[in-house]
């Protein structure tokens, strides 16, 4: 099944309505076990960021938040929206908010604002971790530098997390960034276990994917690890 759904929603002739789109995509890539990006390091390097550098290019810029986000959402309830549309008027838009707040009165959102009307802060690890690559890619930032710059600016606020933007690739000349955890095997110490006794110590592994252990049981000063 995931794989006919993905397939799916690749197909350009074929209709996903934009909230189906996100609960879909949300259940696939959560099925990839991507890195937890807390709550905490979101707000805060939302707050780092410049709105002005990383809107610079309008129609670029509007694409990424309309490829991760449900952009054209009025936020009204079924009630509201039914009663605007009984008086002929239509109802104004996330994509209305961003135009009007991020390019026509430059200033009066700051980028948190603008994550928090995205839903990024609440949004999944794995569609907040795609958004970021989207937003330091040469799809939407056209300098080097200034790619580097909200990277390093991105990953000042992760890596206490353990997580990071990372290069991974090329893009025509331009460095292609991939959220990665620090954590991964082979970024670790390898672990030994030393019995200092005459009893096994019982051993659970925490992962089975980089040897991660924890002793239970018994006394924890017969074992070193």
């Amino acid at each position: 099944m995931p794989q006919v759904t993905q397939h799916l929603l690749e197909q350009s002739h074929l209709y996903v309505s934009p909230s189906r789109r996100y609960r879909l995509e949300d259940l696939l890539w959560e099925e990839d076990a991507p890195p937890e990006i807390p709550k905490k390091a979101r707000r805060e390097l939302a707050r780092a960021l410049d709105l002005s550098e990383l809107a610079q290019h309008h129609d670029r810029f509007m694409r990424l938040l309309e490829r991760f986000w449900i952009a054209e959402d009025s936020g009204l309830s079924f009630a509201e929206l039914g009663g605007l549309l009984l008086n002929g008027m239509r109802p104004v838009t996330l994509r209305d908010r961003i135009e009007r707040y991020a390019f026509r009165n430059l200033g009066d959102w700051s980028t948190e604002d603008l994550f928090d009307n995205l839903g990024a802060f609440e949004a999944g690890d794995a569609r907040l971790a795609r958004f970021l690559e989207g937003l330091v890619s040469a799809d939407v930032l056209l300098d080097e530098h200034l790619q580097e710059k909200t990277v390093s600016t991105i990953n000042g606020h992760l890596t206490a997390a353990g997580v990071e933007l990372r290069v991974t690739g090329n893009d025509g000349g331009y460095p292609v960034f991939t959220v990665v955890s620090t954590r991964l095997p082979g970024n670790r110490r390898p672990k030994n276990i030393i019995f200092a006794s005459f009893t096994k110590p019982d051993i659970r592994f925490q992962s089975s994917v980089d040897n991660d252990i924890e002793i239970v049981g018994g006394n924890p000063d017969d074992t070193l690890v």
